[in-house]
């Protein structure tokens, strides 16, 4: 089973890798999608940030804060990018909003699991040496009081 969740892991990190090239690549072609002042320069911050991210999903340096800040980005553009277009009757972009709402709460979900100190490897801080899972509990009370 861990062979599929470093390769989940690779497969939502390398595509934000590629979204965040293309936004500096096509950067000229996004900017008209912008909701606030300042096109350009979203753009391109949005775009580091989605490189940022896949590279720190892929070596899990920094996933954590990255992975959290990753799904707020893919939520807050899911919910002004797209559902503006979809409640102006726009249904094309109904696949692109759910699309993002999908892969925000994936990159939660990551953050959560380098938080525990799954992706890294070894324990997080809560729980290092403890003997105490980080989602609560006692080792082996499956977090019943």
């Amino acid at each position: 089973m861990k062979i599929l969740a470093t390769s989940g892991r690779f497969l939502f990190a390398v595509p934000m890798l590629v979204f965040g090239m293309m936004h500096f690549m096509m950067g000229d072609q996004l900017v008209g999608m912008v909701p606030i002042p300042g096109g350009m320069i979203w753009i391109w911050l949005s775009g580091l940030l989605l490189a940022a991210a896949g590279l720190a999903i892929m070596t899990g340096k920094m996933a954590a804060p990255l992975s959290g800040l990753l799904g707020g980005f893919l939520l807050l553009t899911a919910l002004t990018v797209h559902l503006p277009m979809v409640m102006g009757g726009d249904m094309n972009a109904v696949g692109p909003m759910l699309k993002d709402m999908a892969l925000a709460g994936s990159a939660f979900m990551l953050m959560g699991h380098f938080q525990s100190g799954e992706g890294s490897g070894g324990q997080s801080d809560h729980s290092a040496g403890s003997g105490e899972s980080p989602y609560g509990g006692g080792s082996g009370s499956a977090g019943v009081a």
